[in-house]
């Protein structure tokens, strides 16, 4: 019997539809949800309960759920058909996954999710080719929606065809082009992550942030692009960009600066890192690189890791400091890391043995 005392405890409405429900599980209120579905019929609460499980990630609960939902509709409800293949592909079984979505094959020209979620099945099959007929189908059908040639271009550079893979992208931004809402903010990103290592897809990657220049999200996916392609300056600027649009990339900054030589840069946006100790190391770092060695030794002897030892051993060596660097450096030989051999070395220059006499 269903508690409409609990549901009204759960900010629920005291008699919930099916559109209430939906709602409830979009809002994430999923035990309201949960709570509401025993008042609907068998059909409806095999549905929801797949949904719900769908939403908790217990897989196997769900496609039992949209089993006994199919079971219990007459006449057949595609969309459960859909919802069935969705659970198989996220529970890593593609082939039932293609059995169920096949099922709903008289929507496919009505319901988008369905050649998606066929393409996506024959993919997980290793039957690219099927899956790349399916979307290039799909994008006739549905000739307004950006989705099909996303996982087009998705497919394509996974299947290490980068022409391709532009190409699509390329449709879609045009697509897209007068439609500010046809490519939101979760899309963008995705094309970030499928063209970020490939050069000659910048200039779609620029031509996404473009839309984006006040979405520190996407000006940061912008900014590692262009660390990945070694474009150092251009990724300092727009990480500080992100920065100063609310996100929290100060330290990738004043990092992609360094790498550039630009150092009076890195120095000025490292004070906008926000933990101490990393803001510490870093700066640190700058100002060795920048050969500043009497600001690498007036930073203190509060850090611990190897490799601030070591460089602020060497400062005090490069200033005259033979003694003290000797000490710092003798600290290194006691762990093991990447400076141990270094240290040695320096010892061994300084004519001085690795061990204190």
């Amino acid at each position: 019997m269903i508690s409409w005392a609990l549901l009204w405890a759960l900010g629920a409405p005291a008699n919930p539809t099916p559109a209430d429900i939906e709602a409830m599980i979009s809002n994430g209120q999923l035990e309201a949800a949960e709570a509401a579905i025993e008042s609907l019929d068998p059909a409806n609460q095999a549905r929801f309960a797949g949904l719900l499980a769908l939403e908790r990630k217990a897989y196997g609960r769900a496609i039992n759920a949209f089993k006994q939902a199919v079971a219990a509709t007459e006449p057949p409800d595609p969309r459960l058909q859909l919802y069935l293949a969705h659970a198989h592909l996220l529970a890593g079984s593609p082939g039932p996954a293609l059995e169920a979505v096949r099922k709903a094959r008289d929507v496919a020209g009505i319901l988008l999710a369905q050649p998606l979620l066929e393409a996506r099945a024959h993919q997980a099959l290793g039957s690219v080719a099927e899956a790349y007929a399916v979307l290039v189908r799909a994008t006739g059908a549905f000739p307004g929606e950006p989705r099909p040639l996303l996982e087009l271009a998705v497919l394509t550079q996974s299947e290490g065809l980068g022409n391709e893979a532009r190409r699509w992208t390329s449709r879609l931004l045009a697509m897209t082009e007068n439609d500010a809402s046809a490519l939101d903010r979760d899309m963008a990103l995705a094309l970030f992550q499928l063209l970020s290592l490939d050069r000659r897809g910048l200039p779609l990657l620029e031509a996404v942030a473009a839309r984006y220049a006040r979405e520190g999200r996407v000006q940061a996916a912008l900014a590692h692009a262009y660390a990945e392609t070694g474009n150092r300056y251009a990724a300092a600027r727009l990480f500080e960009t992100a920065t100063r649009l609310g996100r929290r990339h100060a330290f990738e900054a004043a990092d992609q600066f360094r790498l550039a030589g630009r150092y009076r840069d890195a120095l000025r946006i490292n004070r906008e890192v926000r933990d101490h100790q990393r803001r510490r190391r870093q700066r640190l770092t700058i100002l060795f690189e920048a050969q500043d060695y009497a600001r690498v030794v007036a930073i203190g002897e509060g850090l611990t890791d190897p490799g601030a030892v070591y460089r602020q051993a060497y400062a005090h060596y490069a200033l005259g400091n033979r003694s003290r660097a000797a000490e710092r450096l003798r600290t290194l030989l006691v762990r093991d890391s990447e400076y141990t051999a270094g240290a040695r070395k320096l010892l061994e220059a300084m004519n001085l043995e690795p061990e204190a006499r």
